[in-house]
């Protein structure tokens, strides 16, 4: 069976099939699965929760991104431009599919939602 990707489809619940499989309850219908990638970043540990995993390898962190329309300087370019980093500032700029993607994190930033050992910390 080949791979399908269902975008803007949100999942409401998941259950181990006895099979094995994975049944998959979205807002557009149910869908039977062999494996499920849990594409859902900050949103990872409520969806799992239903499935009793407490030590998902996830972090959510307060940082934001900008992202801009394509622009035509960088369109002419053949190649992406390298990432340029500010360590004091904890900012990036980068350039993807023609657009420049500035993304900073707040320094000492609280993670949310990570668990070790089933404590929240």
């Amino acid at each position: 069976m080949d791979p399908k990707i269902y975008r803007k489809n949100r999942v409401t619940n998941i259950k181990q099939l006895p099979s094995g499989e994975w049944k998959v309850f979205t807002e557009n219908g149910d869908i039977t699965c062999e494996h499920v990638v849990n594409a859902a970043g900050s949103f990872c540990p409520k969806l799992v929760e239903g499935l009793g995993l407490k030590d998902v390898p996830s972090i959510n962190m307060i940082h934001h991104y900008l992202v801009t329309e394509s622009h035509p300087e960088i369109e002419k370019l053949e190649k992406e431009l390298p990432v340029t980093r500010d360590p004091e500032a904890s900012a990036s700029l980068k350039t993807r599919r023609q657009r420049f993607i500035n993304r900073s994190i707040r320094k000492r930033c609280k993670t949310l939602g990570f668990r070790r050992n089933g404590l929240e910390i």
